[in-house]
């Protein structure tokens, strides 16, 4: 949704739909860190001209969804502004679309690249973002009973996905994020540290300079064993790695590649003139979601 001025300012320092994703950990994109550094304005805008064409382009498709959804359901949509929860003012939702109807409408334009954290659905994200949109709205005396997501994925024709009221799930959701909010916001302390890119950076941010001191720090043991340890168990892995991939290169030989009951390994030869392994086992069920946190996992 494309935001006005005065919305933007209103949400500096709220608690979004948006954000909800990254503060309770089902956000692959962001995590705490970085809802934390937002909230307190110690984020780093970066804003490059290929992430304002997405975005511009993204505002565009977002209409052309909600009029596709308009002509295939027969309900009409209205345009959302900032809505503010009328207990916590720190709670905001902008729904995409309001409806003649108990329900809202979320419009995503959703690219090849990210195609895939659709395979089952809405991922947990914007799952997590359809509950916090009913909670303030309802909160609001809106009688929302689910949130229809209409999305084009990766090219493909739109289609209407409901996630569907869930009182527990709200409930649950809301004392994370009001915890989140009272023990990191209002307390200004960031939340704990994680091994995520963004916590790096934020690290480098705020340490750019070593002060020459060493001192005695008995509770970074456990970290440093840690590291050592991971480090020897990551270089004894790369080693095992290359040396199986030597040995299937040597199998291969001038061919494209080998295989048997186990699967196969190509070696092939790309448009460059350079090879790349490639190693598929039969039975192999790895999926990409798997490991991933879903909003059921949201601790109270």
């Amino acid at each position: 949704m494309t935001l006005t001025a005065e919305e933007l300012t209103l949400r500096q320092g709220r608690i979004g739909a948006s954000m909800v994703g990254a503060i309770v950990g089902v956000n692959p994109f962001a995590g705490p860190i970085d809802a934390w550094l937002q909230l307190t304005g110690r984020a780093v805008k970066e804003q490059t001209d290929d992430g304002k064409l997405r975005t511009d382009w993204g505002g565009q498709m977002e209409g052309m969804l909600a009029s596709w959804y308009e002509h295939e359901t027969g309900l009409e949509l209205a345009p959302c502004t900032t809505l503010i929860h009328p207990r916590h003012d720190w709670a905001i939702a902008t729904p995409d679309r309001t409806a003649n109807a108990p329900l809202l409408v979320e419009c995503k334009h959703v690219g090849e690249r990210v195609a895939w954290h659709w395979m089952d659905g809405p991922p947990d994200y914007v799952a997590a973002q359809c509950v916090w949109q009913m909670l303030v709205t309802r909160a609001l005396g809106m009688d929302v009973s689910r949130v229809d997501v209409v999305a084009d994925v990766g090219g493909a024709p739109p289609e209407i996905f409901p996630v569907q009221y869930d009182a527990d799930l709200e409930n649950n959701m809301f004392e994370a994020v009001e915890r989140f909010w009272t023990d990191h916001v209002v307390a200004d302390v960031p939340p704990a540290v994680d091994g995520s890119a963004s916590y790096q950076a934020w690290l480098r941010r705020q340490f750019p300079n070593s002060s020459g001191t060493m001192r005695e720090a008995p509770e970074a043991d456990q970290w440093a064993t840690q590291y050592a340890e991971a480090s020897e168990a990551i270089k004894a892995a790369n080693d095992a790695k290359e040396l199986a991939a030597n040995n299937l290169r040597f199998a291969i030989g001038e061919d494209d590649g080998v295989r048997g009951p186990w699967g196969q390994a190509t070696n092939r030869t790309s448009a460059r003139g350079t090879r790349s392994l490639r190693v598929k086992l039969n039975g192999d069920t790895r999926v990409r979601r798997v490991g991933r946190a879903t909003v059921e996992d949201i601790a109270i």
